[in-house]
């Protein structure tokens, strides 16, 4: 025995070792160092293209002094979308810029992840079942000025605090702050919590770390109280259980925090509730808890802030445990999916947990949820607006990291039966007044602005309303201008579903200056108004508006003040009229083979998003102008007819409707104001159609419709196209309603869902109305917008390998502000067994399998049919002469009861034995479908059993095995000369007793109604 026990030992201490062995630390070899922000972005870059099927580098946003916050996403098939129900958590780090243990504690987790991958069982299994997003440094301008071994912030919070001077974890929205606060907070936000509130509410995240210096300690919501006492009052969150258990999982874990006593301060268990520790207002974890579904620890890793560096391995190995044991609680309590009876996913339901209501948990834009609990017994419930709430769940939460998953399916509260009838859909729209008067907070300067001027202003509107804008760039000019576009919406940043995109452009010939200024002033309007004006606040919440101030900043460049009609600046620095050198539907010429930097940045950007409704801002006329702009004589050599010809679109009335629409809400524009310098010109009620006023080749209109299925139009604004600044406060009195008015048009739109049967999303379906060829395409999530006039509409939908959806809709009269209609629509696979259920009560031999009959195989089908349905089926068979010779199955209700008052109704097979191969498979799969119906209490079968006699009738002629063969073999069976047909007998004088037989059959049941099916021809007799 003392011999095997050392042999145990050794065996044991060999194991380890080998485990040991197999686990990767290289990134602790060499000299410790902290990486710089440059460093963080190139490592991730090599990382991803390490591991490019687990990591994913990105940023969020940019610092005050412009640079980049790096994050990196880690996770299995990282470059796919992510797996449903598959929970996304967040560590953090920096956000004060000398705290720096956490910053690169961030970089050796995500090393440390990625090497151990294929290593590790473990941390397989959490990359395979969890989306890890790291993020290192909040604050990396505060980072670059802080110094290496400097373990307080005092003197002067140097490299605590970011480039502007502004605390960062003060800088958040505060749970206790009222809502006209926030707004004014939000005007002035810091670029960095700007970046961080859009990634924190844009994405789901669950669980979230971040990453402190200046003590060792796990700290939980609230970190404030409504006492306002600057300590020691503890403040729970509603799910304070669940926060102390994501604490002391921590911190029990950290052979350093656990105890509690280090720093000189001292936290029982290495825990603390923040407020209890110290009150902080605007923190960045009290604002993931109440404004997310997020729940955020923030966790102060060193007494040190920015200790040596050589002390970073030791800090690894201190928290390395910690933060997988953290990570792996995002499996812990309750997932799943909240659907409507249709199993289309509802947005935004809550789920609310009974004695937590104070908390509730809104589900994704694919309907997931995910609630954390600690263990026990609790009582779950899903509800949304428009629902009926669901029936309450218990549900019993253990601590073994594995989530018990319960779905919701919640009823429609208009409906009964939880089945929409998309048959026949009118869908009423709410109004919302008259528009009222809309006007700046603060008196603009109504100037011209140059290139510089336009990207200052562009920039300070992104920086003080970071809420409900963003900037970017489209591409660059020929000259390297930035193409800028400013977004304005509720969620800046990407793609909402129900919300549809919007663009203005405007200066696309340099010199026409008043659109670029029109959009500036437009800009100023609408972000002043925001939570001010009730028009103004729904239009940012229900539009995504992308506003480009200039395509063309190089011609603008050397345009004039004054120039009223002039050329110079109108092209751009290679002298190409941009509005010349779009893909032309009609052909190719000199202006448009080769296309210029604008032109390619303005197609890449247009596919890139789903536009609905556009607009092209010019200066030189007063008239909203749509499309077609040219026609196919300006690409035939030989025409020589006029050179202007009203070529309209498939659209016209809606491309109609909106010009009008504009036309009228301008002060000018809808009288056909003549302009001066053009006195030949007039416009009936402001608008015209294009190539009826001139022809324009290579048009940006045109393209938009034919080519990208935007609506456009391209509106003049102005009579000169520089006008003198001091006449810029009477164009944006002319047009700013106008501009108001046409962007609300987008919401004149259906929308919805594009799905299979089983709820997959289908993309680039083409949506079609009244049989016209131009048509919308659903994009990603299988979403689509089709503009759309009030009316009675037949609405198809086109995808490949599916089924044709038809269906008409009605669109009410348009009111004050439109609502667009939604309507989801559900596609069926477009193979036998999808269409059989769909369509044929699932009888698969309909349509599955099938082959010709013999006549001993038909026999036995329809002597099937009276077994299965013996209430409505009778086979005859040999009961007497004209049952021998015919054999036939008889359907109706109430068998054997008197039939007088029933219609009596014959199907049957061919007349001519050509034929009669098709056309007794017919009748039995109509024999069948009937009867299938019969079970199902379809209202039309069962009507039809009610009130008529069917007799099916398969076979006329002779059609057995061996001739089926011969058929089958030889196509010159064809020819119905060639087989003995009752119709020839039907008609001969000469005495044949299989058509007397038949006769007396026809004369005995009187028939209102006989149908016989044949071949050999589509004409129907």
């Amino acid at each position: 025995m003392k011999k095997v026990i050392p042999v145990l030992l050794l065996s044991l201490v060999t194991s380890l070792v080998k485990c040991q062995e197999n686990e990767s630390e290289y990134f602790l070899g060499g000299k410790p160092s902290y990486a710089s922000n440059n460093d963080i972005g190139d490592l991730f870059q090599q990382l991803s293209e390490r591991n490019p099927s687990l990591a994913k580098v990105y940023d969020i946003g940019k610092s005050a002094e412009k640079r980049k916050l790096f994050a990196i996403q880690i996770s299995e098939d990282v470059q796919k979308i992510r797996t449903i129900l598959k929970p996304m958590i967040k560590i953090t780090a920096n956000i004060h810029g000398d705290e720096a243990v956490g910053r690169q504690m961030c970089i050796y987790l995500a090393q440390y992840l990625l090497e151990n991958y294929s290593r590790i069982p473990r941390i397989k299994k959490i990359l395979n079942e969890t989306d890890i997003h790291i993020l290192p440094s909040i604050n990396p301008d505060g980072f670059a000025k802080s110094k290496e071994g400097k373990c307080d912030s005092l003197p002067g919070y140097v490299g605590r605090i970011n480039a502007n001077g502004v605390d960062l974890n003060r800088d958040f929205p505060d749970r206790l702050e009222d809502e006209k606060t926030v707004l004014l907070k939000s005007r002035s936000r810091q670029p960095e919590t700007a970046a961080m509130i859009h990634w924190i509410k844009s994405e789901p995240f669950v669980l979230s770390a971040n990453f402190h210096g200046g003590a060792v300690v796990a700290s939980y919501p609230y970190d404030n109280s409504i006492y306002h006492r600057e300590c020691c009052v503890e403040s729970k969150s509603p799910d304070d259980r669940f926060f102390k258990l994501m604490a002391h999982t921590y911190s029990e874990n950290h052979p350093v925090m656990r105890n509690g006593k280090d720093c000189n301060e001292t936290f029982t268990n290495g825990v603390t509730n923040g407020a209890f520790w110290y009150e902080l207002n605007g923190g960045m974890q009290d604002f993931n808890y109440a404004f997310s579904n997020c729940f955020e620890l923030t966790i102060e890793l060193s007494c040190c802030k920015f200790p040596l560096a050589n002390t970073l391995p030791d800090e690894w190995r201190k928290n390395k445990k910690s933060l997988l044991e953290l990570i792996e609680l995002a499996q812990i309590g309750v997932k799943g999916l909240v659907r409507d009876t249709n199993g289309y996913p509802i947005v935004d339901a809550q789920i609310i947990v009974e004695n937590i209501e104070d908390k509730t948990i809104r589900t994704t834009t694919r309907g997931e949820y995910w609630r954390l609990l600690d263990k026990g017994t609790y009582t779950i419930y899903a509800s949304a607006f428009g629902y009926h709430s669901s029936k309450p769940q218990v549900v019993e939460i253990t601590d073994n990291r594995a989530p018990v998953i319960i779905n919701f399916n919640l009823k429609p509260e208009d409906s009964n039966d939880g089945k929409a009838n998309y048959q026949h859909l009118v869908v009423e729209r709410d109004s919302v007044g008259t528009n009222g008067t809309i006007d700046f907070l603060i008196k603009p300067k109504f100037v011209h602005h140059s290139t510089l001027e336009i990207e200052e202003f562009a920039k300070r509107i992104a920086r003080d309303f970071p809420s409900i804008t963003r900037l970017y760039s489209a591409g660059k000019s020929v000259n390297g201008n930035d193409l800028w576009v400013l977004e304005i919406t509720k969620n800046p940043g990407k793609h909402t579903f129900g919300v549809p995109e919007f663009k203005y452009v405007a200066n696309m010939h340099g010199n026409e200056v008043v659109g670029r200024e029109m959009l500036v002033l437009l800009t100023k309007l609408i972000v002043e108004n925001y939570m001010l004006n009730d028009r103004i606040t729904k239009l940012v919440n229900t539009t995504r508006m992308h506003f480009m101030y200039s395509l063309n900043p190089d011609g603008y460049d050397i345009s004039t003040e004054g120039d009223r009609t002039g050329g110079v600046g109108r092209p751009n620095i290679h002298n190409i009229d941009l509005n010349r050198n779009f893909p032309d539907q009609y052909g190719t010429n000199k202006y448009n083979l080769i296309h210029e930097p604008e032109v390619l940045a303005l197609m890449n950007w247009t596919l890139s998003i789903p536009f609905v409704l556009s607009a092209n801002l010019h200066g030189g006329a007063l008239v909203a102008n749509y499309p077609f702009d040219d026609s196919t004589n300006d690409f035939d050599p030989n025409y020589i007819g006029p050179k202007t010809k009203y070529n309209p679109t498939e659209d016209n009335d809606i491309f109609s409707y909106l010009a009008k629409t504009f036309a009228d809400e301008h002060r000018e524009m809808h009288k056909g104001v003549v302009c001066d310098l053009f006195p030949k010109e007039k416009f009936e009620n402001g608008i015209t159609n294009g190539a009826k006023w001139y022809s324009v080749t290579g048009g940006m209109q045109d393209w938009n419709y034919w080519k990208a299925g935007v609506f456009e139009l391209t509106l003049e604004l102005s009579c000169d196209k520089f006008p003198m600044a001091k006449n810029l406060p009477d164009y944006w009195d002319q047009n700013k309603y106008a501009l108001i008015k046409f962007i609300e048009q987008v919401h004149h739109s259906i929308f919805g869902y594009i799905s299979s049967s089983i709820g997959h999303p289908i993309v680039g379906a083409i949506v079609l109305l009244d049989g016209k060829k131009h048509g919308s395409y659903s994009f990603e999530n299988g979403e689509y917008w089709k503009l759309v006039l009030p009316g009675k509409h037949n609405l198809t939908v086109i995808a490949d390998g599916f089924e044709a959806f038809n269906q008409e809709i009605v669109v009410p009269p348009f009111e004050q502000s439109a609502v667009p209609m939604r309507m989801d629509i559900t596609m069926m696979r477009d193979d036998p067994q999808h269409w059989s259920s769909a369509h044929d009560f699932r009888v698969l031999d309909n349509v599955v399998n099938t082959k010709y009959h013999s006549t001993g195989d038909l026999n036995k089908r329809m002597s099937e049919l009276e077994n299965r349905y013996p209430d409505i089926a009778e086979f005859e068979f040999g009961g007497n002469e004209i049952d021998i010779e015919y054999h036939k199955i008889k359907m109706t209700r109430n068998l054997g009861a008197p039939e007088e008052t029933k219609f009596h109704i014959l199907i049957m097979s061919s007349f001519f034995g050509g034929s009669n191969a098709i056309g007794k498979e017919m009748t039995l799969n109509l024999a069948r479908y009937i009867a299938q119906g019969y079970p199902q209490k379809e209202p039309p079968i069962l009507k039809l059993l009610d009130n008529a006699v069917f007799h099916f009738l398969p076979i006329i002629n002779n059609f057995d095995e061996d001739i089926v063969n011969q058929y089958l073999s030889n196509t010159s069976f064809c020819d119905p000369k060639k087989s003995e047909d009752l119709a020839d007998k039907i008609l001969s004088p000469e005495f044949d007793r299989k058509k007397d037989l038949f006769m007396q059959f026809m004369k005995k049941e009187q028939f209102d109604l006989v149908l016989s099916f044949s071949s050999g021809g589509n004409d129907m007799q």
